[in-house]
């Protein structure tokens, strides 16, 4: 996983509050396979939350992604 297109995905969801997966894959600029790779993983290590369609960031991914950006 490069931590690079990992701070981008998460930079994307935190400046929307919540995101489909359409439009994230639009702004990072992935293919839909490689977006749900990193999707997955992300939400296995808790730093995301897909419900339904929308992708919210977790409280340690906002903690995370606020420490990236600082």
């Amino acid at each position: 996983m490069d931590p690079l297109i990992i701070q981008n995905i998460m930079k994307l969801i935190y400046e929307n509050r919540s995101i489909r997966k359409t439009p994230l894959m639009e702004k990072a600029n992935m293919n839909y396979l490689r977006l749900n790779a990193y999707l997955k993983w992300l939400e296995l290590i808790d730093f995301i939350k897909i419900d339904e369609s929308n992708i919210f960031l977790t409280e340690s991914g906002s903690k995370f992604i606020f420490r990236c950006l600082k």
